[in-house]
């Protein structure tokens, strides 16, 4: 897809949805490739930043932020400030701009001040909160209208806030369904209002938190009851509230909350661009996925100009253990102007199915392909005499064991060992990842090569007894076991990307680590 590059400085208020990030539009996301700098709201979901350019600025113009707590008025200067600095503009507001946003304030000073713009709506609270608590806040029989709500207002920025000048004699009598949107903190104000204006106590209720979101939560009750349901749940923003009788097919119609891993964890912790697969994965069955990287993987430089001059530096074999090591090899072999006919007649072995693959994704294809819990041993045994008095590559990271390079060399191969890349641990832990393992939030914890298992004990230390940790291989078992861990599960890497294994996983019906 190719965005489109304004003429001139241009806004663009953008609505992010509901929470998450997939629901954003596509329109949304070629503004936010296009941005120079974002202002987004605190509801808005950091992820979808990750779609701006490395060089695009991003502010939170949180009305309730941590460093800085913006008002309306600073919000809308800054935004005509950018645009005339000749920026390019995305004003980021959580669910759609339309809704309850502020946003023909903002709009009518960009028109003042002559300063093109455009509005890119979203997905608005109320109608994700219906999809995804399974109420229809239209039907044929008890609705076929509805109306949006607010039950916030203020008198102005920083000012008390006052009671929205609503006819709640119309509203009380309005026939279809209701949906307030921030009415947690006065809603013993306006269910009161509206039963002494003539609805029904009873009628029903439903609270929606936090909705698209895998932390979604939903709680039912009556009219009469909602301000004493919110004491006793203690919800902050942001809410939705439901109010009529389609509330009652909730517990019926729900199909969010009946997803296999709904309401658990799951921390992934090798690089990023080798997580997405997984986590796609892991959210289409309802978890909820952190992807916290706790070793970095940088390339290191190969010498291939002093290789070239040497003829006989030619390998015979070419022996990689990782995807990492297939990835920053071939790479580097593609930069230097080469490509996999420099290597004439070598052969290939990989070390597990992964690795394989990605190596087929350069259009290279292994000769030999080894189980991902392969030992020493039992490379000694495959090569056998195939590798003897012969050239092996042996690509690798600077930390990867050396018993494999040894069993080679025992079988008389001529090991040449090229260090394709590095690992360096990260040194802390991301704050909010560290606080929901010290609270055993995380309930299952990936490990995936003996570096991470080292990592993860250095960051997290007693508090990963916390978390079930779910081994790829033996070798990696074995790792954290030594280091005092038990591990609760092992997983073959092609195993880690269906949706059966993570449902046994949360059934408990995964095969022991030891017989």
């Amino acid at each position: 897809m190719t965005a489109t590059i304004p003429i001139s400085p241009k806004v663009y208020l953008v609505g992010a949805g509901p929470g998450d990030p997939k629901l954003l539009t596509l329109r949304a996301v070629e503004c936010l490739k296009m941005a120079d700098v974002i202002l987004y709201d605190g509801l808005a979901n950091p992820q979808i930043l990750i779609h701006a350019r490395p060089d695009c600025r991003q502010i939170c113009v949180s009305k309730h932020g941590r460093e800085k707590s913006w008002t309306q008025q600073e919000i809308t200067q800054q935004v005509v400030s950018e645009a005339l600095a000749g920026n390019c503009v995305v004003r980021l507001k959580g669910g759609d701009p339309a809704v309850f946003a502020r946003s023909a304030e903002e709009l009518e000073k960009l028109a003042a001040e002559n300063i093109p713009f455009e509005v890119v709506p979203g997905i608005t609270a109320a109608l994700a909160a219906s999809s995804y608590a399974g109420i229809p806040i239209t039907h044929r029989d008890w609705a076929s209208s509805v109306a949006f709500i607010t039950a916030h207002g203020q008198a102005m920025d920083g000012g008390e806030e006052v009671d929205e000048p609503h006819h709640w004699q119309a509203i009380s009598a309005f026939p279809g369904t209701l949906v307030f949107y921030m009415g947690v903190a006065s809603a013993a104000r306006w269910s009161r209002k509206l039963i002494d204006a003539g609805k029904s106590p009873t009628t029903p209720v439903a609270l929606i938190q936090h909705c698209s979101l895998p932390i979604q939560k939903t709680a039912f009750c009556t009219l009469q009851d909602i301000a004493q349901k919110i004491e006793q749940l203690q919800w902050s923003p942001p809410v939705i509230t439901i109010v009529g009788d389609v509330v009652n097919l909730g517990t019926t119609l729900d199909w969010f909350s009946k997803r296999p891993l709904f309401h658990r964890t799951v921390l992934l912790t090798r690089p990023r661009e080798l997580s997405d697969e997984w986590r796609d994965v892991l959210e289409s069955l309802g978890a909820r996925v952190w992807t916290h990287p706790v070793v970095a993987i940088e390339p290191l430089s190969i010498d291939w100009e002093r290789l070239a001059k040497d003829s006989d530096a030619r390998p015979d074999w070419l022996v990689f253990t990782s995807r990492n090591g297939v990835r920053h090899f071939v790479e580097s072999l593609k930069a230097s102007g080469r490509d996999a006919r420099w290597f004439k007649d070598a052969r290939i072995a990989t070390v597990g199915p992964a690795t394989a693959a990605t190596l087929r994704d350069y259009h290279w294809i292994p000769d030999l392909t080894l189980a991902s819990d392969c030992n020493a041993d039992h490379l000694g045994r495959v090569l056998g005499s195939q590798v003897q008095n012969r050239l092996v590559w042996f690509v690798r990271g600077d930390k990867g064991g050396d018993a494999l390079r040894d069993q080679l060399r025992s079988g008389g191969a001529n090991v040449c060992e090229l260090l394709a890349y590095r690992n360096r641990d990260i040194e802390s832990a991301d704050p909010d990842v560290l606080q929901s393992m010290q609270q055993g939030e995380i309930d299952y914890t990936t490990v995936t090569s003996q570096s991470i298992a080292k990592s993860l004990a250095h960051l997290f230390g007693e508090h990963l007894h916390r978390t079930r940790l779910v081994s790829i291989s033996k070798n990696v078992s074995q790792t954290l076991e030594s280091l005092g861990y038990s591990v609760y599960a092992e997983l073959a890497p092609e195993e880690f990307a269906l949706p059966s294994s993570w449902i046994k996983l949360a059934n408990g019906d995964h095969a022991p680590i030891r017989p």
